[in-house]
Formats: structure tokens, sequence, C-alpha cells
């Protein structure tokens, strides 16, 4: 291998696959790190097998641009020259999840749910765009790590993907068959619900360190999968709360009609789950599924898509609130709002009642809206503090987002857009609601 494949500087090799070897490589025109699979030519040359690894280069090639998501590694390039196929992706620092998949390596239970959370979005949003990716395994589970945590997770390989939108015909019997659905085996009709089955058998193996069935063979696999029912969770790891068992075996159950159904459903279970479990061995953090999930609740952000969401969960300050706690007030000043996520909040004046807010309102968002009347505005000016109207202090326990001026406006155009929009609605609904008082 040369120093470079295309325009791609080679830094190192960094894996390898019956089919292809992975480079990391840096890309000169964005000065950026990215992870080059490069088909090996013998297996292109291959009489028996040639047919199929170029069919898992087009499927995947053909996916390069489509699946923009926080929680898939994104498929940059493509090049198909002769004998030199090769595909570029976001190279994602952390390994795979094979390494907790281990029973002396298992990640806690809320750092579990909150990954798979993440996973469920990221296979809802490509089973919106029309693709089911057949082959989900830790193998295929990229981790971003700091500081020895496990902070993200991103999908990658999409070669056995079935895309609604390409009338090609699918390469059968590909995959793993410890993670393949009962229906995927016997090669019938494929849903998004082989997918559900798939990442549920990954969720099985990081809560106990095993897969659902062991076999020394593949054909001894395929026979458990189809016909032997699986031990529960419990029977590996006694102390696993009833709802993660309930989670997993939902998931994994032979019977699509037992399965669940959409990924929403099983999305919500996950965003339950990590609510009540810490995400991290020395962290009782809000976990970032629970974040989504709030979110998504809140009528505030309901036209918000899955990745201005998340770029909302990342830049938000998030924090809880007993009651009786003083969040602004009357003269102070400052350069951010809050928006309440659960609980309520009150608002005075000199002592005199305002309103009172509940979850999906808003809070010294004029802060914000200020800096938009202004025709000059520039991210400096955008944290320019303002002088506090009212007392904002919390009636009950409440869940919220601090939200800097100055972070929004390095948020996304979309993301800030659809801020705008919807802190537009709620002034409108605020006016109306005002008329009708002065009107009675």
């Amino acid at each position: 291998m040369s120093q470079r494949i295309g325009k791609y500087e080679v830094i190192r090799r960094i894996g390898e696959g019956s089919s292809s070897n992975v480079y990391l490589c840096r890309d000169p025109f964005m000065q950026t790190q990215v992870a080059v699979k490069v088909s090996k030519p013998e297996a292109l040359r291959d009489p028996r097998y040639a047919h199929i690894y170029r069919k898992l280069f087009s499927v995947e090639a053909q996916l390069a641009g489509k699946l923009r998501h926080p929680h898939i590694a994104a498929i940059l390039d493509a090049v198909d020259e002769d004998d030199l196929k090769y595909i570029v992706i976001e190279y994602v620092r952390g390994g795979t999840l094979e390494k907790y998949c281990e029973p002396n390596n298992l990640l806690p239970l809320g750092k579990v749910a909150e990954l798979m959370f993440k996973c469920t979005r990221a296979l809802e949003f490509a089973h919106r765009l029309g693709i089911t990716h057949r082959d989900i395994k830790p193998a295929n589970i990229l981790c971003v790590e700091e500081a020895g945590d496990v902070r993200d997770v991103k999908i990658t390989d999409f070669g056995t993907a079935m895309d609604e939108a390409q009338d090609t015909t699918l390469v059968a019997g590909i995959g793993s068959p410890a993670y393949m659905s009962p229906e995927q085996i016997r090669e019938g009709m494929l849903s998004h619900q082989t997918d559900i089955y798939s990442l549920g058998v990954v969720m099985y193996q990081l809560l106990t360190g095993h897969l659902p069935f062991e076999a020394p063979n593949n054909a001894g696999m395929v026979y458990q999968v189809l016909h032997v029912d699986a031990p529960t969770p419990c029977m590996h790891r006694p102390e696993l709360p009833e709802n993660f068992e309930r989670i997993v075996m939902k998931a994994i159950a032979k019977n699509c009609a037992q399965r669940y159904d959409t990924w929403e459903a099983f999305a919500t279970d996950l965003a339950d789950a990590a609510r009540v479990q810490p995400t991290s061995r020395d962290s009782e953090d809000i976990a970032e599924a629970e974040r989504f999930d709030l979110l998504k609740r809140l009528r505030f952000f309901e036209a918000f898509d899955d990745v201005q969401l998340w770029e909302v969960v990342h830049f938000a300050d998030w924090r809880r609130a007993p009651p009786h706690q003083v969040l602004f007030s009357e003269g102070e000043t400052g350069s951010d709002f809050l928006i309440v996520a659960e609980g309520q909040v009150r608002v005075t004046r000199r002592g005199r009642l305002l309103n009172i807010l509940g979850p999906g309102e808003c809070v010294g968002e004029m802060t914000y809206l200020a800096r938009l009347n202004e025709a000059h505005e520039t991210a400096a000016s955008s944290s320019a503090h303002v002088t506090r109207s009212a007392d904002v202090t919390t009636t009950s326990p409440c869940t919220l987002m601090r939200i800097s001026t100055t972070a929004l406006s390095r948020a996304s155009s979309a993301c800030q857009l659809s801020f705008n929009r919807a802190f537009i609605g709620l002034l409108v609904e605020r006016l109306q609601l005002a008329n009708q008082r002065l009107s009675t």
C-alpha cells in the first residue's frame, strides 16, 4: 500500500476484514482524520465471492452522504476505479462495543440503556429513509471514549443494508448468526424488526457478558435461534433489574408479533430505564437518553428533527432543582434563558405573581430574542448581558435546561431556525392569552 489512497494520506492500518483493510488517513483538504476502507484486490478477484464483495461495496457506497445522524458514522466518500475500491468514513476514536461484552468489563446499567437508546434513534432514522441495517452487532457499533468513559456511539458498516429505494437484489446469507433474527436466518421478509432483534441481542450481551445462544458452530447457533428459548438475562446476572430483563426479552422475541413493533416503543422503555440508573461509575448526571426523551415530549420542540434535538441535548446546561430555588432575580443581569423540562416555576415582579410556567415553557428568552433585532449582531454581541425584569423561583422539583445565547449562536443554522420558530409560536400564544384576559 502506498502512502496515499487517492487524495488521502495514510497514517496507519487500524483494521482488517475478510474483504477489506481499514486505514487511518488524513484528508489534506479538510485537515481531518478519516477512516478509509479499501477492498482487497485478491477478494475482488476471488472466483467464488468476488460478486458478493462487489455488491457489498456498492450498497455501502450508494449511501454516501445519505445517512447524516449524530449516531451513525458518516460515509463521506466512495471511489470505484477498476481494482481500487474504497469508502471514506468518519473516524471514530475508541474502538467498538466488543470489549464491553466481556463479563469482567461490563458497563454500568444506565450507560447500557443510554447507548442502546442512541442506537434506536439512529436505526429509526435509517428506517425512515427506508434502510434496514441487517448486521447489527457490537463490532459494528463504534465508541466515542473520553477519560475512560464511553460518551457516545456511532453505528457503522452498512454494506449489508436493505434499501427500499434501490431496486436491487439483496445478498442473502450475510451476517452473524448469533445476532440474526429468526426471519433473517430463514431468508424471509425483513423489516426494521430484524434490526430490533439484533440490537436486543447486543443489549443482552452488554448486560450479561454472554450471548442469548452459545454454540460451538454456526449450525448449532442457527438451530438454537430458530427453536430454543433464550435463557433470561437474570440467569447470568441475578441482580439485574426486572425492567432491563423485560426490555431485552421483548426485543429478542422470536415471534415478530411479540417483539417491539416500533423503534419508538423500544426507545421509550430504554429512556425510562436510563432515567433511574446512573450512567457512569462516578456520575449521576442527567442521562443523555433521558434528556432526548424529555425533549421529544415537549411541544416546544415538536418541529425539531432528531439531529437538532441531539444538538440541544449537548449544548444545553441540564440541571435538577429543588422546590423554592431562585433561578433568576429581578434586577440582575444575564445572557441565558431557561426551558422547563419537568416541574413548575413561578414568575413574580415586586412580589406580584405574573405567571406559573410548566414543561416546555421558556423564561428569560427575551435575552436571546432581543439580539435578533440587531442587524449588526455578532457572536460577541450575542453574549451581552441584559437586566432581568422578574424573579423566577421553582415551585416543585424541576428539570431545567439553561441555554446561553452564545451556545445557541454557535448551533447549526437549522437548529437556530427551529428555535426562532418555536419562540414565535410561544409569543403568539402568549399574546392571544393576554388578549383573552383583556376582553373578559
